[in-house]
């Protein structure tokens, strides 16, 4: 008996990995709160410094140029007719014009299902769960005149891998070197 509660318990031996953002944000939500604070042409760029929003002050934030918003929102040159009034600005401030895209992802992975399968590489199931956020801030002069976010709230799948051979199903591959 035992031995049988031992087995049952080798679940628990199975590796669990966890990708967590370095950002001030534990959460979606917390992130979106955050990001919603940001007023267009009141935020200066040390008021995203402060709230952790800066390239300066959190990796995952990219700077992009006024060619990357051009192509973002006017690929053709379109008329800027039909634009949000700050990527207007943006596009008339041109070299003046400076954008931040956060993207921060949280992931959690954990590997579930029977433990000698797993150890022996015949199975692998691991089960994803988490959350991602985007944002993009554009400045003019160092001050915000267009917001937008969006992202995944809530993330969930789960990342077979089946292999019939166990740990055969690469010995090819690793021979292959030497049969050259």
């Amino acid at each position: 008996m035992l031995a049988t509660a031992q087995l049952c318990a080798c679940g628990s031996l199975l590796p669990s990995a966890e990708t967590l953002p370095e950002s001030r944000s534990h959460s979606f939500e917390q992130l979106t709160a955050q990001f919603a604070t940001i007023k267009p042409y009141e935020t200066r760029d040390g008021d995203l410094r402060t709230l952790g929003l800066h390239p300066e002050a959190a990796p995952n934030i990219a700077v992009l140029g006024y060619a990357d918003v051009l192509a973002r929102y006017a690929p053709g040159g379109e008329g800027s007719g039909q634009l949000d009034d700050g990527i207007r600005d943006c596009l008339a401030a041109k070299l003046r014009c400076v954008a931040y895209r956060i993207d921060i992802l949280h992931e959690d992975r954990q590997r579930v299902g029977n433990f000698w399968a797993d150890f022996l590489g015949f199975k692998r199931y691991v089960d994803v769960s988490g959350w991602h956020f985007v944002g993009l801030v554009v400045l003019v002069d160092g001050t915000v005149v267009y917001k937008d976010s969006g992202g995944t709230p809530l993330i969930h799948r789960r990342e077979d891998q089946l292999n019939p051979l166990g740990p055969l199903q690469g010995l090819g591959e690793s021979l292959r070197p030497a049969l050259k």
